[in-house]
């Protein structure tokens, strides 16, 4: 027998042939099983063993609203009945049985009877269903305007009195007064209430924190005001310390006032002091416009802040005659500048420090000015270098009566003086 050669393409394709059952299966069996193929079988047969009640209940479906929950649902019904309250109260036919039923018992005959549909009145008109604290209102006007537009009564005596209110009932009168009493009160001017003040000083804290430039703009409008303002000065009153281990320092001043009085005399007053004292901190050579080095022997008060003794302070010299004038305008203290009106007094109690010899030193220095003026080159001839001789000259000259006329004077180091505020200048001691 002879063997049959198969070609290449054809065992490729019987391969395929093969294979293809293999491949075909899973998805044909998937396919079944999504059409349904066996399943209607398992229902009858679940169907068949299950009897009775059936405890799976079906889920809720929603549409729209799918993302409430059961608080949703409740503040959804809160809002419809507010809706629909307001729409009652809008509509002026709205009539409620229901509150009408629960009324019917408390009402009187009278009320009923006020109640009543008037017979030039139709039921749709909403005047028909006024309220009874209306009608009060409106009956009292109606008076009110009764007699108003009555025309005046004469005045009589004090016998007549009885019949001042001949003509009107005794209880529309008492209404009328009630009414003016009320028109009075309501005219009358009423006073601030501390409630609304305090809650009107938490609304002004609340937006200060919430907004921290109303109170920057606030700063900056009082430091404003207060601008061009000088501090006054005060000494730091003594501390008494009683202690049995330690010396009284007022011990003299306890043998002064230490004493029997008699009713006629008194105890003697305690001393005021309105200075302070100081002392010049190094000797220096003054002129006019100096800057004088003071130091402070006590402690003093500026502004609610203690200035310790021994703090420098700093002022302006003037002289004038045999005085020495300085100014103290300003406290440095802790990288603080305290305003301030400081003049420096001498022991003798006149403003200035004492320099003797001063007045002397001024003639005799204008008179050396007048001689140094008085100098000069005469008899030499217009040359290059008699010109410049002439020039250095009076250059020399210049600088010599400026040196002559500048008035210098020497204040000792610890030379004592006393500051006074010139505030206190009106004030009584």
């Amino acid at each position: 027998m002879q063997e049959k050669i198969v070609s290449p393409k054809e065992s490729k394709k019987r391969k395929m042939l093969l294979m293809l059952p293999l491949i075909t299966f899973p998805f044909l069996t998937f396919l079944f099983y999504t059409l349904g193929g066996g399943r209607i079988e398992a229902k009858t047969a679940e169907s068949a063993e299950k009897k009775g009640f059936n405890f799976n209940l079906p889920l809720p479906k929603f549409k729209e609203d799918s993302a409430l929950d059961k608080m949703s649902y409740y503040d959804q019904a809160a809002a419809d009945s507010i809706k629909l309250r307001e729409l009652i109260k809008k509509d002026p036919n709205y009539f409620d049985n229901k509150a009408s039923e629960e009324k019917a018992d408390s009402f009187s005959t009278g009320d009923f009877e006020s109640r009543m549909l008037p017979k030039n009145r139709s039921a749709f008109n909403s005047q028909s269903f006024q309220d009874r604290n209306e009608q009060k209102v409106y009956e009292k006007l109606r008076a009110l305007e009764k007699v108003i537009s009555q025309p005046s009564v004469p005045t009589y005596g004090q016998d007549m009195r009885e019949f001042e209110n001949y003509g009107t009932s005794k209880g529309e009168s008492e209404e009328i007064r009630k009414l003016e009493g009320l028109m009075s009160a309501m005219s009358a001017p009423q006073e601030a209430d501390p409630e609304l003040q305090q809650l009107g000083g938490m609304l002004e804290n609340i937006l200060d924190i919430q907004h921290p430039q109303r109170v920057q703009e606030r700063l900056k409008q009082t430091s404003d005001s207060k601008k061009g303002k000088v501090y006054s000065v005060q000494k730091k009153a003594a501390e008494n310390n009683i202690s049995s281990l330690q010396r009284n320092a007022d011990s003299q001043s306890l043998l002064k006032t230490n004493a029997f009085y008699s009713l006629d005399e008194a105890p003697p007053a305690e001393e005021m002091q309105n200075s302070i004292e100081a002392v010049v901190n190094q000797t220096q050579t003054i002129v006019n416009g100096s800057v004088v080095k003071l130091r402070l022997m006590n402690d003093i008060f500026l502004q609610g802040t203690i200035i310790p003794k021994n703090t420098f302070l700093y002022g302006m010299a003037a002289l004038k005659g045999e005085r020495l004038e300085v100014k103290i305008t300003n406290i440095q203290y802790n990288n603080s500048i305290f305003p301030v009106d400081l003049a420096v007094y001498d022991m003798d109690g006149i403003d200035g420090i004492y320099i003797p010899g001063t007045i002397s030193r001024d003639v005799a220095k204008s008179s050396a000015y007048r001689s140094i003026q008085t100098l000069g080159i005469s008899g030499i001839s217009d040359s290059w270098g008699a010109q410049a001789a002439g020039m250095g000259i009076e250059a020399a000259k210049s600088l010599m009566s400026k040196k002559v006329k500048l008035i210098k004077v020497v204040v000792k180091a610890g030379y004592r003086v006393l500051l006074y505020d010139e505030k206190q200048k009106n004030l009584k001691p």
